[in-house]
This record gives structure tokens, sequence and C-alpha cells, in this order.
């Protein structure tokens, strides 16, 4: 064979052309793409980020703008509201400056970050509560903090982020929301303005959203207002400072998201919703260069560990393939040569492996079919004449019992005859009927054949009464499940007396059962054996019972019934010391063979 039609010739050829070369040419496309595009990934990634800040920032302000309708739920009074309390004329001016103190308290006491809340009513009177030290407040301080207010939304208007000086000595930096209180008691297009509420929010809740965003050590995050004031910064010395360095976005329109490049550095801007304020990302451009240098280093070192552990695992593959496959093409020749015996062990189950195994698996069936075309035409006559054997010894019994019985009539024997005749009848209800279910009538004939033999071997002590309605004589039940029963009564109920017995069986149906009674007037059971044959017939195919040879065909039928229809079918038992024994069998009431069949599970009963 020639080395370029060698199969591994090829495989090595198509790995360099399809593999190697594929995967080195693929890493330095990847790699210019990647260097091409790292300033949009970055910038959308920036701009992703800032927008995710913008919004939660967003969603802090409607949060805090919600808490100044808190006003309207506010009574003063057990069912006097707010609004009627301000609307009144009769109260005290102090009292109802505590009343209103009392109400801005309540809202102090909403949420942890409330740090002042004030109302100013219609009358210019001022009623406020605060978290701060300080309690008093110059109020000519706070109405000039309260000057340049800018509508956020539904009515609600803030102050941009200022101190709250006009408590003595206190610089907490603070949002303040502003809501006007309309009287909503009446029904009226005209809204009528009952005061005005101010709260002040601690500025911590922005600046905790801000915290919580990663940048590199390089990047900073900036919230800076409409007159481009910082009004939160990770570098802390451009808080509350006009910053003139930083390049301003100059939005138009609705435009709510911007980039630009400039001295250096990215620049990101959101617009944050319903304000006047701009988050902003600023990430200088070494930083995002020196990002784009390590990944060309990763790749390099990437690229060629991957080119090593993609040839070292080649050689091996290809190491691992041909020893096997010089094994199976010498077994092949070997049995292509006749040598029937030859067996190619496979070292492991992979496709090599596979056809190895196969390889065997055909070598030995094709042998023993060999050994096999010689003797199957003898099997198959003799599973025939077996067969055959099958179907004669019945008849062959059949048969001779007549022959026997002929014999004893030609003897003048009649009573012989009768028992040979009787016998032969049962033998044929045995193992002459196919199937497990049988008519009643068919099982009580068998009884009745049973009884003519008990008859003459005990000189007519014994006598049988069935009282049977024809037509419950046709439902079916499982074959020889009476037998047994009427066997127990003669063994254990009659045999004992010493007098003749009668026993009499007879059969009525319920709405879901049919019931069998088989009645002695035996020398019957006390209590404790009563229940101890109970107890035995109950007893599960594993349970233990005291006495395996007393009522074991009872037991042996009472556990057909269970496995064939379940608990709710079995026997029953009754007895009395010198009176008798009562044993009542339980049947499903089954019209047709195939309907019993099916009830029984078609299972094999003997």
């Amino acid at each position: 064979m020639r080395r370029k039609d060698s199969i591994f010739f090829r495989l090595t050829l198509t790995f360099v052309c399809l593999g190697l070369l594929p995967i080195m040419a693929a890493t330095a496309v990847l790699y210019r793409a990647f260097a091409g595009n790292t300033e949009e990934t970055m910038m959308r990634n920036l701009s992703s980020l800032i927008r995710y800040a913008g919004d939660n920032i967003s969603l802090v302000l409607d949060e805090y703008s919600r808490l100044t309708w808190e006003i309207y739920y506010q009574d003063v009074d057990s069912g006097v509201m707010l609004a009627d309390f301000l609307k009144s004329t009769g109260s005290d001016s102090k009292e109802r400056q505590l009343t209103m103190n009392m109400v801005m308290q309540n809202l102090v006491d909403e949420d942890s970050k409330i740090r002042t809340a004030c109302f100013l009513d219609n009358e210019g009177k001022l009623s406020y509560a605060t978290k701060n030290t300080q309690k008093v407040m110059n109020e000519e301080k706070w109405m000039a903090s309260m000057k340049s207010l800018r509508i956020l939304k539904n009515g609600i208007r803030m102050a941009g982020a200022h101190t709250d000086d006009y408590f003595s000595g206190s610089q907490n930096q603070v949002l303040t929301f502003v809501a006007e209180f309309n009287d909503n008691t009446v029904f009226s297009d005209i809204r009528y303005s009952l005061g005005t509420l101010y709260l002040d929010i601690d500025f911590s809740a922005i600046s905790e959203l801000a915290s919580d965003i990663s940048l590199n050590e390089d990047g900073v995050f900036r919230i800076v207002d409409g007159s481009r004031v910082c009004v939160y910064s990770y570098n802390p010395q451009e808080i509350g400072r006009r910053l003139k360095n930083v390049p301003a976005p100059e939005m138009t329109g609705n435009q709510a998201q911007k980039h630009i490049k400039a001295d250096g550095s990215y620049y990101v801007y959101f617009k944050i919703p319903d304000t006047e304020w701009t988050a902003e990302v600023e990430v200088s451009e070494d930083s995002v260069l020196k990002n784009v240098k390590a990944v060309q280093i990763y790749i390099g070192i990437f690229l060629a560990v991957s080119v090593a552990a993609l040839l070292l695992v080649y050689r091996n593959y290809l190491k691992g393939i041909r020893a096997p496959m010089g094994r199976l093409i010498r077994g092949m020749n070997e049995i292509q040569s006749g040598n029937l015996k030859t067996r190619v062990e496979p070292e492991r189950m992979d496709e090599i492996g596979g056809l190895a195994a196969g390889l065997n698996q055909m070598t030995e069936a094709l042998d023993s079919y060999i050994q096999r075309v010689y003797v199957s035409e003898l099997k198959q006559r003799e599973t025939e004449l077996d067969m055959l054997k099958t179907q004669i010894r019945p008849h062959y019994l059949y048969n001779t019992l007549e022959v026997i019985r002929m014999q004893a009539v030609s003897n003048d024997d009649p009573e012989t005859a009768e028992m040979v005749e009787s016998l032969s009848k049962q033998l044929r209800y045995l193992i002459g009927k196919t199937g497990d279910i049988v008519p009643l009538k068919d099982e009580l004939e068998n009884i009745g054949e049973y009884f003519k033999l008990l008859r003459m071997r005990y000189e007519n002590r014994f006598e049988l009464e069935i009282h049977v309605p024809e037509e419950v004589k046709n439902l079916f039940i499982i074959k020889l499940s009476l037998q047994p029963v009427v066997e127990n009564a003669v063994k254990h109920g009659l045999l004992p007396k010493a007098k003749g017995g009668i026993i009499s069986i007879s059969a009525l149906t319920g709405s879901d059962a049919l019931e069998v009674t088989v009645m002695d007037d035996g020398v019957g059971m006390d209590a404790d054996k009563l229940e101890e044959v109970r107890r035995n017939i109950e007893a599960d195919e594993d349970g233990s019972y005291s006495d395996g040879r007393l009522h074991i065909g009872v037991r042996n039928t009472a556990e057909r019934l269970r496995k064939a229809y379940g608990r709710k079918y079995g026997i029953q038992v009754a007895s009395e010391r010198g009176v008798g024994t009562v044993i009542t069998v339980r049947y499903p009431i089954l019209y047709k063979e195939e309907e019993a069949q099916k009830k029984a599970g078609k299972q094999e009963i003997f």
C-alpha cells in the first residue's frame, strides 16, 4: 500500500488542513475583530451600566416623591382627617401648631431617610419635625433654600441638592421634595390648596446606589445637576463644585444618552428621567488599551497551548487506533482462511472495539449455525413426537379406565364399574378441560362424582344435598375451588363423627358477589380452634400457620381467590362444637367465561 493511500496519511493531512490552519487563521481574524471592536464594546457596556444606575436613581426619586402623598392618609384624631382639621377654624393656634408638628413627626417616622418634614399652611404658619439634634429651624434661611424649585412630575417639585444649614450647625446633604396638599374631601374640578408639604431626604439614599457601580481604578462615576455642579462623585473633591474641566454632554431634544471621546478619556452621559440631573462615567483611554494588550497576551498563550495540546491528543489518538486496527485486519484474514475459532479481543469498547466484538459475534454465530444446521431437523422431529405423546397419554388413561369398567360390567360387578366411571369423570374434569374458569354446575357435578366414590367407600354414611337455582349454576367460578372445601368438611367434620352426616351446598347472589355455602353437621370446632383456622385462612402466602396438615385445602383455595379477585372475595368460616361447620365462599358475579378470565387477570391458578 502506497503511503498516500493510507488512511492515517489522509487523516493527518485532513487534521493539518482542517484543524490547525483554520484555528490559527480564525484566531488571527478574531483578535483583529476584537481589537477593532473593543472601543465599541466598552462604550456599550458603559452605556448599559450608566443607564442601569440612572434608572435606579430615578426609581429612588419616584419612591420619595410618592412619600409626599402619605399626608393624605394622616388623621389628627379618631375619624378626623388632616384636611378637615386644616379647614376647621375653632381650634386654638398653639394646639393647632402642636397637632401639625405631631403629623409631621409621623411622616418623619415613615422612612429612615427622611430627615425633616415641614408644612406651610395658607396662613404662612410653618410646622415641622426633624431628626436633627438641632431642633430649632431658622425659618428665613429655610425659605431662602426653597426658592429655587423645579417641577419633578405629577405636581411634585424638587429643590436641588443642598445642605440643611437652616438648622444651626447641621451640614447634612439633602434633597427636598415639595407637593401641594389639596382638599380632596369635596368633588370639584377646581383644586383647593390647604398648604404645602416639604420633605428633606438624606442624600445617602442616592449615594448608596451610586457606590454599587463597579468600575476599574481609573473610572469615575458622578452625578451632575443642570448647572454642571457635581452632586455626587467617586472623587470626593468634585462634590459641590462646578465642573469646568469635564465636557458637557449638550444633549438636544429628547436625547437621553450620549458618549464622546475627548482629552484621552471616554465620557458616557445619561439624563436621569424627570430631573435635570445627569449621570456620567469617565474612563481613561489608557485603561482601555491596557485591557486590549492583556487580551492579546492571553490569546497568544491560549493559542500556543491549544495547538500543543491538539498535537499531543492527535498523536495519542493516532497511536491508539493503529494497533487495534492491525489486530482486527489480521483476525479477519485468519477467519477468511477458514479458522472460525479465531477471536479478536478488543482493548476498549470504542468504534474499533465494537467492530472487533461484532466480528467475534459474527464468527461465533457462523460456527454455531454450522453446528446447529445438522441437528435442527432431528430436534424438530423429537419435539413433534413429544407433542404427540402428550396428546396420547390422556386418551390412553381414559381408554384404560373404560376397559376396566367394561370388564367389571362383564364380571357382573356394577359397583366397581360405577366407581371407575366416577373416577374417569373426575379425571376428565381435572385434566381434560382447558382453562381455569368453569361454570358452577360443572364444579357441582364433579363434587357429585366425588361423593359417589365417598359413599361407596363409607357404605352410604354420608349424604350430599345441593340447593342451587338453575340460573345461578351458569355463573363462572375458579375450577376446583369448591372441591377442597367439601373434602375438608368430610375429613374434619363428618369422619370423626360416630354416625353419618349430611353436607349441604347452597348458593345465592347479592349485589356484588356470588356466595356458595358448604354446611356440614359434623363435630364442629371450639372457639380456639375456630380462631386458629381463621388465622390460617387469612395468612398471606409467606405467612406462617400452626398446622400445615389441617385445612390446607381451604387455605389454598382462599389464597387463590385473593390473588385472582382481591381481598374482597375469599372464604369465611363459622363453627360450633357438636353442631357443625359452615364455610361460605365468595366469588364475583361473572356471566361469561371471557369476563371471568379478564376479572381474574388471566392468571394461571394451578
